[in-house]
């Protein structure tokens, strides 16, 4: 047994702990979209319908919270705990089924999982558990393509219209994937039959539901579609939520090309989410399904041999520890805003400068 895949698991349940647990029951927090998802819990065996669109449409999460009893909240920790693992080990598999060493895919994930805005605020904030459930079937859904199990990936994108909108985006890339591996335009049967239940699940949903307010999709881009005129909405979808390592496709662009021509349907799927993050608000929280994308990339990125120095590693992991640490979403949370600030930023540019004055060092001794 790979010894790294324990090791893996036990630093994601560190990190868990670390990010703590948001203060539902408190101001600004109980009147979030959290409060929609505890109504849903609480009606769980039964559907309530008092929700609000879209809110009342992500069945699956507080539905299976809510069997547990006790007000849902442990049934929303520990459904969020466990998405969280098997999103976490799921990419471990399909990152290594892509070739990548399995020394780069776990510093890759490690990463990861040290990331708040990716990975931290969904375990921070419980209730919002159609984003772990959600990023754990999708990631399941790239394993079953790359080992040609339609089966598994029929139901899993079932169980994803069932949770949130997220999992329809696979639809695309399902269709990107068979025609780059040169299964269409020859065979259109396999792939609609494989998406066609979930199209099912996810029509149902919404006419048996009836709509209690909210937006609808049309709506929702109307409504947020403004914020893309504004800088700071492109730093809260490109920049911010991938610090420290923001800069590393730029700074390793041929890497970066060739993962693209090689994985197209990876690469789609991080168009398809910024594209969805258009429909709402939270710009860093909403690019966390991306991370799936960026981080096969940045394991690529990793397993360059003259990435594998114990100095860079180190540099890369202390870079990723120190940006982790927030002074809202944390169980020992620091001191004010301005120190998140410094750490992400200081970490980001620490890494962006060294890894850039390498490769340019590099390409001037090789011309």
């Amino acid at each position: 047994m790979d010894k790294r895949l324990p090791i893996l698991i036990l630093v994601t349940l560190a990190a868990i702990f670390f990010y703590g647990r948001i203060d539902y029951s408190s101001s600004p927090f109980a009147n979030m979209d959290l409060k929609y998802y505890r109504l849903m819990a609480d009606a769980s065996p039964s559907v309530s319908l008092e929700a609000p669109r879209p809110f009342s449409y992500r069945l699956l999460g507080p539905y299976l919270a809510g069997l547990t009893g006790d007000r849902s909240i442990t049934g929303f920790l520990l459904l969020t705990i466990f998405s969280s693992l098997a999103m976490v080990i799921c990419l471990y598999f399909l990152f290594v089924s892509m070739g990548i060493s399995r020394s780069s895919t776990f510093l890759a994930l490690i990463i990861l999982v040290l990331n708040k805005h990716l990975f931290g605020i969904s375990n921070w904030n419980i209730f919002q558990v159609k984003d772990t459930l959600s990023l754990a079937l999708v990631a399941m859904m790239f394993l079953a393509l790359r080992h040609d199990r339609r089966i598994i990936f029929c139901v899993t994108l079932a169980a994803g219209a069932a949770a949130g909108e997220l999992a329809l985006l696979m639809i695309p890339v399902l269709f990107l994937y068979d025609f780059h591996t040169g299964r269409l335009p020859g065979d259109w049967k396999n792939p609609i039959i494989a998406v066609l239940p979930a199209l099912i699940v996810f029509t149902v949903i919404r006419l048996v539901i009836p709509p209690v307010g909210g937006l609808s999709l049309f709506e929702a881009a109307i409504h947020y579609g403004g914020k893309l005129r504004y800088p700071m909405t492109w730093f809260g979808l490109l920049l911010n939520p991938f610090i420290p390592l923001t800069f590393l496709p730029l700074i390793f662009f041929r890497e970066t090309g060739r993962f693209v021509r090689k994985n197209p349907d990876i690469a789609l799927f991080f168009i398809l989410v910024l594209v969805s993050a258009f429909f709402g608000s939270n710009n860093e929280r909403l690019m966390a399904p991306a991370s799936i994308s960026f981080f096969a990339l940045i394991a690529v990125i990793l397993d360059r041999p003259d990435m594998g120095g114990k100095m860079v590693r180190t540099m890369i992991l202390a870079a990723g520890l120190l940006s982790s640490l927030h002074h809202a979403i944390a169980r020992f949370p620091l001191p004010e805003r301005k120190y998140t600030i410094i750490l992400s930023a200081g970490s980001f540019l620490v890494v962006s400068i060294v890894l850039t004055a390498r490769e340019i060092h590099k390409r001037v001794r090789s011309s």
